[in-house]
């Protein structure tokens, strides 16, 4: 916490495989996760987790039960989209909902999501709000297409593999 403070860190960038980030997000938080996208990234691991550490630990303390995360391409973009079934968050809490030390929770730090997005912004990503109610909320990351080296101009939602990373990985499944 300390070092982010001072300055966020540097990305150290090398692919990854996505389902097992996943997974380990998953015994983190204790989420089920259901993903669609390519299962390769080119990104900072561990910036990576974070984020989605972070917004799963938000998402699991509005309620969540389950995170959908789906990667897709538009144009020259990648959308990385990650969704919970939580109870949302408020609109009034929405222009400071990236502020330091703002959190409705009374044992959060308010931290989560500022360190959230700016470690998206140092993978030159752009983490937003998409949308919430009280069905649950949407953030999406905007990344350059580059970061999923398989996610092909011609490639569709419906071509991408779908899984499920639920209460036991021995029935993780890949479509």
């Amino acid at each position: 916490m300390l070092v982010y403070l001072a300055q966020t860190p540097s990305p150290v960038y090398a692919d990854f495989d996505l389902v097992t980030l996943l997974e380990e997000v998953k015994t983190a938080t204790l989420l089920d996760i259901d993903f669609s996208g390519p299962a390769t990234m080119h990104a900072d691991r561990g910036m990576m987790f974070r984020i989605l550490l972070n917004l799963g630990r938000n998402a699991g303390a509005a309620g969540a039960t389950k995170l959908t995360i789906e990667i897709w391409r538009a144009g020259h973009l990648a959308i990385f989209d990650i969704s919970d079934n939580g109870s949302g968050i408020p609109r009034h809490l929405w222009p400071t909902l990236f502020s330091p030390f703002k959190s409705r929770q009374s044992s959060g730090g308010g931290l989560g999501l500022t360190i959230a997005r700016d470690l998206a912004l140092a993978q030159d990503g752009i983490l937003k709000l998409s949308r919430s109610s009280d069905v649950g909320s949407e953030f999406r990351i905007q990344f350059n297409q580059s970061k999923f080296p398989q996610l092909e101009a011609d490639a569709t939602a419906s071509s991408l593999p779908t899984i499920t990373i639920g209460d036991h990985p021995e029935t993780a499944s890949r479509d």
